[in-house]
């Protein structure tokens, strides 16, 4: 007695079988140069931002080493990209801290963006509007006490963007998330 395919089992090979020339079209070689060049980008730090005269500034020079550990103690260097977590992904570059973490096992960190054109006024009108004023910095300044965000006019147009991500209300060093954020947006104004 022969046996007949059901319809069910001729549409479950037919999905295989055009699953597999669809991946197979994508081209496995591309996804792997994809992921080594934004490897590369994160550990060099070399992701660029906008700066004064519409030149380039390294986002990861933005902040000095001793900033950086002031806030959050011994750490990584900074890398740029979507695998770091930073908000801006590429257009951020973010220090994690190799001792502390929080409960939950997500290390402290710092991160900072300079952000231009499109992104800049999308950031102004999702991210930076939900934050109060900090007059006190100057600059357009606003201040999201929950996640310790700093965002604040730099450059020519430009929006500036710092996060002290500590598990703790205090830095390494004692002071609070947000002298740290004012204390790193002026370190950054005074380089953009």
């Amino acid at each position: 007695m022969r046996r007949t395919p059901t319809l069910a089992a001729v549409c479950a090979v037919t999905a295989a079988l055009a699953l597999s020339v669809a991946l197979a079209g994508c081209g496995g070689s591309s996804a792997k140069s994809a992921g080594s060049a934004a490897t590369q980008t994160s550990q060099s730090g070399a992701s660029q931002g906008a700066s004064k005269g519409g030149g380039k500034v390294d986002l990861c020079g933005l902040l000095s080493d001793a900033d950086v550990t002031g806030v959050i103690g011994a750490h990584t260097p900074g890398a740029t990209g979507i695998e770091t977590g930073g908000l801006y992904g590429d257009d951020s570059c973010v220090w994690k801290s190799t001792t502390v973490k929080s409960a939950i096992g997500e290390a402290d960190s710092v991160e900072d963006a300079v952000l231009s054109g499109t992104v800049a006024n999308e950031a102004r009108a999702q991210d930076a509007d939900l934050a109060d004023p900090l007059p006190s910095f100057g600059h357009n300044a606003r201040y999201n006490t929950s996640y310790s965000r700093l965002w604040f006019d730099c450059g020519s147009g430009e929006l500036c963007y710092v996060r002290v991500n500590t598990a703790s209300v205090t830095t390494h060093s004692g002071e609070s998330r947000q002298a740290a954020a004012v204390k790193l947006g002026n370190e950054i104004l005074g380089k953009v």
